[in-house]
């Protein structure tokens, strides 16, 4: 990941500028720590995971982290996602830790959720077989059903899933906006 702009070279243990004019850290103890255990940074380690197993992330998928993060979160907020995922896939060694700690985190229906957003984090560019299989060891490591993966996957395909895999698997229907 060596896109990112000289200047934006930070330490996570720090704020940004762009956090120290937007929240004052000492006004909300355990913000940090909060923001770190939250779903969306769960989203932030599995893009991290996919990025790391599947090679250097394109431009599409890069926007598609800034434009996700950002539209849903001030920039404040938004700077320490993008930090973190920017900071894991630059420095991180261990993928087995980062999945460990999803799956202890996560519920099962968490872990659908990361995994839909993280289909689209690939779908934002042109998918290779090999991002693919990398969403589906993901799924697997994860303890998702390997129906339910196939379910999503279908839907990202524009494909009604197999009668096999739509009776067989715990999800009904998808509809994402």
């Amino acid at each position: 990941y060596s896109r990112r702009p000289e200047g934006r070279k930070q330490q996570l243990d720090g704020w940004s500028p762009v956090m120290e004019s937007a929240v004052q850290p000492e006004q909300y103890p355990g913000y940090g720590e909060q923001v770190d255990q939250s779903l969306a940074m769960q989203l932030v380690r599995m893009f991290a995971l996919v990025a790391l197993a599947a090679g250097p992330v394109s431009e599409q998928r890069e926007r598609y982290v800034r434009r996700f993060f950002h539209g849903r979160y001030p920039g404040d907020v938004a700077e320490r996602f993008l930090l973190t995922f920017e900071n894991l896939c630059d420095h991180s060694k261990d993928s087995r830790e980062l999945m460990e700690s999803l799956d202890r985190r996560l519920s099962y229906q968490e872990k659908i959720f990361c995994l839909l957003v993280t289909f689209e984090y690939v779908f934002s560019a042109d998918p290779s077989e090999i991002d693919l299989a990398v969403l589906r060891r993901l799924s697997g490591l994860l303890g998702v059903e390997s129906n339910d993966t196939a379910f999503i996957e279908a839907h990202f395909h524009g494909k009604k899933p197999r009668l096999r895999i739509q009776s067989a698997a715990n999800l009904i229907s998808l509809r994402i906006t």
